[in-house]
C-alpha cells in the first residue's frame, strides 16, 4: 500500500441516546486509535439523560474537536447516519455505537480493505468477552447468551466503514422503512452489486448498556424490534435463499408450527429445548438467582414478542421501533 493509501481520511459518526454508562470506553478508546480520524461528528438523538454533558467533558479530557449534533425529536439510526453523511467531507465514514470498546488499532485495521478499489465498505468482528457478560443482569445475560466469549464478524454499522459516495449514489440509508434496526440488512443488499463488502480484522468489543437497566421487558423489546426489521427486510428483498430464512425466522416457525397438526408434537418438543438451551450459560451462571426460575416462561415470551413483530413487520412494511 501507499502512504496515501495507508492514510486513507475518514469521518467518525457516533448516533447517541441515553449512552452515558458507555460513552467513556467510546471516547476514550477512539482517542488512541492509531489511525486518528479527520472528523468526528456525535449526534444525540434527543438523550434524556446526561450523555452530552459526558461527551463535552471526554473531548475536553482527551482534546477531541467534534461537531456536536442534538436533535429535539429521536429520529433512530438510519436518519442519523443520513444526516452525518450530509456532514461528512471525507471519502470514507466509520460508523461506531456508543457502546463499543475499540483496540487503538482497530479503526487503522477498519480502513486498510479500501486499499482496494473494488471495495464499497468494510466490517468489524464484534467480541462479546465473558468479563464483561457476567457484569449484566440476569435479563441481559440471556439476551446475550448466544454471543458470550465470541467474535462476529458481520457488518451492523456498530464499528464499520462506508465509501460515501457510493452511500450517495444509493441514496443514502432508508429512513423511510428502518429507525433502529434493519438499516443494516438493507445497506448490504443494496451495496454488494456496486463492489465488495469487505470482513477485515478490527475488532471491538460490545459492551451494550452497563447500567443495570436491562428489564424483561427490553427483553422481549428487542426480539420484537428485530422481528420488525427482519419482516421489512423479508416485503422488500423476499426470500434471500432457504437456509437464510430459516436461520433469520427460526423463532418465528418453532411458534406457527404449535398451531399446525402433527408437526406441534416435534415443535412442543423443539421449544421446550429452545427455552432452556438457548440461555444454557444463564442458567449455569444465575441458578442461585430466583428470578431463574422465569426463563423459560420469558423464553417462550421471546418467542412470540419476535413473531409479533415480523407480522408487524411485513404488514406495516416499516421498522418502527
Amino acid at each position: 500500500m501507499t502512504n496515501s493509501q495507508k492514510l486513507l481520511p475518514y469521518t467518525v459518526v457516533i448516533p447517541i441516546k441515553n449512552g452515558a454508562s458507555t460513552l467513556s470506553y467510546t471516547l476514550s478508546s477512539l482517542a488512541k486509535q492509531t489511525l486518528k480520524p479527520k472528523r468526528i461528528i456525535i449526534i444525540d438523538d434527543n438523550s434524556n439523560d446526561n450523555s452530552l454533558d459526558i461527551v463535552n467533558k471526554l473531548l475536553k479530557k482527551y482534546k477531541l474537536t467534534a461537531l456536536i449534533i442534538k436533535n429535539t425529536t429521536s429520529f433512530g439510526l438510519a436518519h442519523n447516519y443520513n444526516l452525518a453523511i450530509k456532514h461528512c467531507q471525507t471519502p470514507i465514514l466509520v460508523t461506531i455505537h456508543q457502546d463499543m470498546e475499540l483496540y487503538s488499532n482497530t479503526l487503522a485495521k477498519l480502513i486498510k480493505p479500501f486499499s482496494s478499489k473494488a471495495v464499497v465498505a468494510s466490517s468489524h468482528l464484534g467480541y462479546y468477552p465473558l468479563s464483561t457478560w457476567i457484569k449484566y443482569n440476569i435479563w441481559q445475560k440471556a439476551y446475550f447468551d448466544r454471543h458470550v466469549g465470541k467474535y462476529i464478524q458481520g457488518l451492523n454499522g456498530q464499528c464499520d466503514a462506508f465509501l460515501v459516495n457510493k452511500v450517495k449514489q444509493l441514496g443514502g440509508f432508508d429512513d423511510k422503512h428502518f429507525r433502529t434496526a434493519g438499516e443494516d440488512g438493507d445497506i448490504i443488499n443494496k451495496l454488494k452489486p456496486l463492489g465488495i463488502v469487505a470482513p477485515s480484522s478490527a475488532v471491538a468489543i460490545h459492551l451494550h448498556q452497563l447500567d443495570n437497566k436491562f428489564s424483561i421487558a427490553s427483553y422481549l423489546h428487542k426480539h420484537r424490534q428485530y422481528g420488525q426489521a427482519q419482516g421489512t427486510l423479508l416485503i422488500k428483498y423476499g426470500l434471500l435463499s432457504l437456509s437464510h430464512f430459516i436461520y433469520t425466522f427460526f423463532r418465528e416457525i418453532m411458534f406457527l408450527c404449535l398451531f399446525t397438526p402433527i408437526i406441534n408434537v416435534i415443535a412442543i418438543l423443539t421449544i421446550v429445548c429452545f427455552c432452556f438451551m438457548y440461555t444454557r450459560h444463564t442458567f449455569v451462571y444465575e441458578f442461585r438467582n430466583p428470578k431463574i426460575i422465569f426463563l423459560p416462561i420469558v423464553n417462550f415470551a421471546s418467542l412470540v414478542a419476535s413473531t409479533i413483530g415480523t407480522i408487524e413487520g411485513i404488514v406495516y412494511q416499516r421498522q418502527t421501533m
